[in-house]
């Protein structure tokens, strides 16, 4: 599971290749992108293929002793 919050991190793990190189590396594997930009149909569109599965990450809410 990659947890990607914000934009830029997520654009850079997919644009770098390091995403595809775990695909290719391990063909059993499957890759669940947790991101805020799941409700984005061009975030979504842009990373999609086989054995990877985009899902909401809500945003953080500090609280207690945060």
């Amino acid at each position: 599971m990659f947890s990607v919050p914000h934009g830029a991190a997520a654009g850079n793990m997919i644009r770098s290749g390091v995403m595809q190189r775990v695909l290719d590396a391990a063909p059993a594997v499957e890759i669940v992108l947790l991101s805020p930009m799941a409700a984005d149909p061009a975030f979504v569109a842009e990373v999609s293929q086989p054995r990877v599965t985009v899902r909401d990450l809500p945003p953080h809410r500090p609280a207690g002793l945060e």
